[in-house]
């Protein structure tokens, strides 16, 4: 673990000419007018617009300014012990071993960043699920049936209801983790393969949900599905190999998903930003093509808490779109495990925490801390840990 002092703001910019556009009133969700197109067209733009992009190069500092407004405590797992430990950013309050998570199948941070659970043992179909908050000394300890070995996944529907979902038989449960309630929904999409990469995202009101759908002689699609009518949507198509990516991010309020996807197949390489509702309109955020990007990869997308940013990885560099600006930022700061491990938000909206470094051993990881208010970027650890997320104390 490095020292925690002042460090110097070490910044190099280069811009590329980006056009000025005012500042939008904050809302609920995100207000932008870029392209639109509706769930029956084809996806092509009309009219192509620039991208407006800018490059914000960060050399990463391995001192820590003690100026940065930072809050919650940064969630990490030990690669060797498979020991959780809260990294705080307070001298006062350093960091601290949580709990041994040896063995564990899935993890999850809760949306409100209060509870983290995990699977802590499975004995037959029954797994048994635990978790705990950084603010009390509450914790929660659930089981689950007729999960069958084998893989599965999870996300947080809200926060108090977790979805697993088995992808062979394609079922999703619903745990309420407090309760211990669970309901079961039928993720059936006929005559097609499921994509055991992605976990199917579920609408507020479960009537609805998006997932990878593959035709023997056609592309790979991202498809909104009805549960109620069994009828398709929208979709979009996207490159067989892409469907190993997370292109998918929905919303902390739920009613919105950010899709990356390629307007053009001859070229599915070359991705773009799109905002999808729960009706199936399709709102058109950036223009790599347009504005000449040869490669775009776009993956792991994540929604900042306030919902005004998203950040991914662009070429496998971090960058940030900007709704009220509409503008792409690109920091030039690489993660070697882009397709792996995703970026997370700090809960002010101010830091983007993830995991750098190469694999296998004896290359350490690293934790990267980027603050895109004060332009800076540092690294906190070199050691064997990697970034499980942030949590509020």
């Amino acid at each position: 673990m490095v020292a925690l002092s002042g460090c110097q703001q070490a910044t190099r910019e280069q811009s590329v000419e980006v056009t000025a556009i005012p500042l939008s009133t904050p809302t609920s969700t995100p207000a932008v007018e870029p392209t639109k197109i509706l769930p029956t067209q084809t996806i092509r733009p009309e009219n192509s617009q620039p991208l407006k992009y800018v490059k914000n190069c960060l050399e990463i500092d391995e001192t820590f300014a003690n100026n940065l407004e930072i809050s919650g405590n940064i969630i990490l797992i030990d690669n060797n012990t498979y020991t959780l430990t809260g990294f705080p950013f307070d001298d006062n309050y350093p960091s601290r071993e949580l709990e041994s998570i040896s063995g564990y199948k899935f993890l999850d941070i809760s949306p409100d960043k209060k509870w983290l659970v995990y699977e802590s043992g499975r004995t037959g179909s029954v797994i048994s699920i635990q978790g705990f908050s950084l603010s009390s000394d509450s914790r929660i300890e659930t089981k689950i049936s007729g999960i069958e070995e084998g893989s599965y996944y999870t996300h947080w529907l809200d926060e108090e209801r977790l979805v697993l979902n088995v992808p062979f038989e394609q079922k999703a449960r619903i745990l309420n983790v407090f309760s211990g309630e669970v309901a079961e929904i039928n993720a059936y999409l006929p005559d097609y393969h499921i994509y055991i990469w992605f976990t199917p995202v579920f609408s507020p009101d479960l009537n609805k949900m998006i997932a990878y759908r593959n035709l023997p002689e056609e592309f790979q699609s991202i498809v909104l599905w009805d549960l109620d009518t069994a009828s398709q949507v929208w979709r979009m198509e996207i490159d067989f190999e892409l469907g190993k990516r997370n292109l998918v991010s929905v919303s902390p309020n739920r009613e919105q998903v950010a899709i990356a996807g390629s307007v053009k197949l001859e070229d599915p390489f070359v991705l773009d930003l799109f905002l999808l509702d729960w009706d199936g309109n399709l709102t058109q955020l950036t223009h790599l093509r347009d504005s000449g990007f040869r490669s775009g990869l776009i993956e792991q997308i994540q929604w900042s808490p306030d919902m005004r940013s998203l950040a991914f990885w662009l070429n496998g560099s971090l960058a940030v779109y900007d709704f009220d600006t509409q503008i792409v930022t690109d920091y030039c700061i690489q993660s070697a495990w882009s397709m792996q491990f995703q970026p997370y938000w700090s809960p002010n909206n101010r830091q983007i925490v993830f995991t750098g470094g190469y694999t296998p051993s004896p290359d350490p990881t690293s934790i990267i801390v980027v603050d895109i208010v004060e332009k800076v970027a540092v690294k906190i650890l070199e050691d064997e840990y990697y970034v499980a997320g942030w949590m509020l104390p």
